[in-house]
């Protein structure tokens, strides 16, 4: 078994008995970080065998946060199939800590952090590359997305920032709707010899993304692939759910907005609002999850 261990407060990696996969040739690394995954990392690693972008021009690793399933097993079957490395974190060191080990096992130019429940429609990397090779000045790409259940039926569909965008656009527009218009960590492709010393924040979970986001964004610009190239999975275990509540969700909110210099008495207002319609949409999404559990009964 290969390991991998991540401290919480260095985020420092010590990778075991571990020979990597990537050439000189290989220049984008998509990693996923798992935990739990087994009933969704099939399509996730399904979805990167049909990619129209090369295997020769890219590598896997997933980094297993010491799940108590198969997700481990599942993602080894696919060596045959995938250019892939797959590590298991000893203990579980926390989503964040997960992410960001995953990010120091990259050894590409660009890299994709690819969440084990979502997935890429078969011309996503390719767009996603030859969107950041033909704009130098931008460190990200995004896309737009389709939303899927649990059951993967699509119940939705979603946009971001469209084109072009500065990291001064996106706050300014962030903060009239409280609403993150970069993507999620599946959404996007990073230029990663730019972005390398940047980490995922620990203690914000609800805002981790968009901070993370932010970050990089000050090493350069945003571009949208302008097209739908992932697939969003809701489901009533995903980390926003499980792990956010309501009340974190605000504090998370108004510590983003200390940390961007705006904690203002209309800020504020802005993130009891959105509290509310959180509140809401947590007590909807556990409402279904119920009904569904009842009726598997």
């Amino acid at each position: 078994m290969r390991y991998a261990y991540c401290s919480h407060q260095t985020d420092k990696v010590i990778l075991c008995l571990w020979t990597p996969t990537l050439t000189a040739n290989t220049p984008l690394h998509v990693v996923i970080p798992a935990y739990n995954s087994s009933l969704y990392i099939r399509e996730t690693l399904d979805s990167l065998c049909t990619q129209t972008l090369s295997q020769n021009s890219f590598a896997v690793t997933v980094i297993d946060n010491a799940s108590t399933d198969d997700t481990y097993e599942i993602a080894n079957s696919y060596r045959s199939l995938l250019p892939i490395d797959v590590l298991r974190n000893p203990t579980n060191i926390g989503a964040i800590g997960n992410h960001n080990a995953a990010m120091l096992t990259c050894r590409g130019q660009f890299l994709k952090i690819l969440s084990a429940d979502d997935v890429l429609l078969p011309t996503a990397l390719e767009r996603q590359l030859d969107a950041l090779i033909s704009h130098p000045s931008c460190v990200l790409c995004t896309t737009n997305y389709r939303i899927i259940d649990h059951q993967s039926r699509e119940i939705g569909e979603g946009s971001y920032w469209p084109s072009v965008a500065t990291r001064s656009q996106i706050i300014n527009d962030y903060f009239p709707h409280l609403v993150n218009l970069v993507g999620c960590p599946s959404s996007t492709l990073l230029r990663y010899d730019r972005i390398s010393h940047i980490r995922f924040r620990h203690g914000l979970p609800w805002v981790a993304d968009l901070l993370f986001f932010l970050d990089v964004l000050e090493c350069g610009d945003l571009v949208n692939t302008d097209s739908c190239e992932f697939l969003y999975r809701h489901h009533s275990s995903s980390d926003s759910i499980t792990g956010c509540n309501p009340w974190q969700r605000m504090r998370d909110e108004f510590e983003m907005h200390k940390l961007l210099g705006c904690d203002s008495f209309n800020s504020k207002a802005l993130v009891l609002r959105r509290l509310v319609i959180n509140y809401l949409v947590f007590i909807k999404r556990r409402m279904m999850s119920r009904l569904r559990h009842f009726f598997k009964k």
